[in-house]
């Protein structure tokens, strides 16, 4: 019964994927192919069995893992995963000098440009400038001390890592 009213969700699903616009189309294609088949004609049923092959694809691509893979949502979760992991290697860098400190500006420097160039290309000029400057940044940990900029460079790489996975959870949900 569990394994009937899952497949039944995930029907419902999948029709609630298909627009209005796409169900005509499909039905179009199907249409013309089942006319140029009865005729005898064979490339306008080609074409047609192509387009209605390309429609099915697009609209059923997130379950199929060799489609799931090529489309932009997929991609960019990947690469969002990615820069997540690499900030958080970063973030566990232990300073115990100001030379550490000066490092792990700059590969923090490095990362947050590259991923904001990254995130303004690809999902949103706005959600960039979100993730270079965050606002969860505790004034309390301003001191001039070394052991209060790291904790204030901490602050801010976890605030940012914060965002990726918030919109890693929005390329996630595309994909759904």
């Amino acid at each position: 019964m569990r394994c009937l009213a899952r497949y039944l969700r995930r029907v419902r699903d999948v029709l609630g994927r298909l627009g209005v616009g796409l169900a005509w189309a499909a039905l179009l294609l199907a249409a013309l192919l089942w006319a140029a088949s009865s005729k005898g004609r064979t490339a306008p049923g080609i074409v047609g069995a192509v387009l209605l092959v390309a429609v099915l694809l697009w609209t059923f691509a997130p379950w199929i893992p060799w489609v799931k893979g090529r489309l932009p949502a997929a991609r960019r979760l990947a690469y969002l995963e990615g820069a997540w992991v690499y900030g958080r290697r970063i973030t566990e860098q232990g300073v115990d000098l100001q030379v550490d400190l000066d490092q792990l500006r700059q590969r923090h420097g490095d990362w947050s440009a590259l991923t904001v160039e990254w995130i303004g290309a690809h999902i949103s000029v706005v959600e960039g400038e979100r993730f270079r400057h965050p606002a969860a940044i505790s004034p309390d940990r301003w001191n001039p001390t070394l052991g209060g900029q790291h904790a204030r460079l901490l602050d801010e790489m976890h605030s940012q890592l914060d965002v990726l996975i918030r919109l890693r959870d929005e390329q996630r949900a595309q994909l759904r």
